[in-house]
């Protein structure tokens, strides 16, 4: 009697990329979706793969934010949340009107812009103070809500506030668990 196991490969791969992602989320305090999301859409397809994402990121973000709570500016995580709480709403509205390739191409073209800005080492004046933490905020809540990636416009507002070093890692936590 053959028993034979069905290997997705799919599968597999996301699975691995999920752990990579993890150790990378670990040591930069973001990147997890960025890693992630591209390979688990290809073995969910996007419309399983955001939620599925930003439930395992939910968790990472808990368990990193409890060992590093102490260093937290949590006056800035909140100015990053509220414009992202208000337009996540109605992103997600606009996006559950998108159809499945739409909204594979979204994704895709999103996170390959956002990589390329955070590579770069992009700096704007217009992403300092209040109005930096507005327009961050606002993009980074867009971007989690069609693509599962919210964190480079969130990394690119603390790179531009000069967050210190200490404080980055859990202050994005912070936000990212929100």
């Amino acid at each position: 009697m053959n028993i034979g196991i069905a290997i997705d490969v799919g599968v597999v791969v996301a699975l691995v990329a999920v752990v990579v992602a993890a150790a990378g989320q670990a040591v930069a305090g973001l990147g997890f979706s960025l890693i992630a999301v591209p390979f688990v859409s290809f073995a969910t397809g996007p419309a399983a793969a955001v939620p599925t994402i930003n439930l395992v990121a939910a968790t990472l973000n808990v368990v990193m934010l409890l060992n590093e709570r102490h260093g937290v500016r949590w006056r800035d995580a909140l100015r990053l949340f509220i414009p992202a709480a208000i337009v996540i709403p109605v992103v997600g509205l606009a996006v559950n009107q998108l159809p499945t390739d739409a909204l594979s191409i979204l994704n895709g073209a999103t996170i390959l812009v956002a990589t390329a800005l955070l590579a770069t080492g992009a700096r704007s004046h217009a992403l300092r103070g209040r109005r930096g933490a507005v327009l961050a905020g606002a993009a980074s809540g867009a971007m989690n809500v069609a693509t599962s990636v919210g964190g480079p416009p969130a990394a690119m507002y603390a790179i531009n506030a000069d967050w210190p070093a200490a404080s980055y890692r859990p202050t994005l936590q912070a936000y990212f668990l929100g």
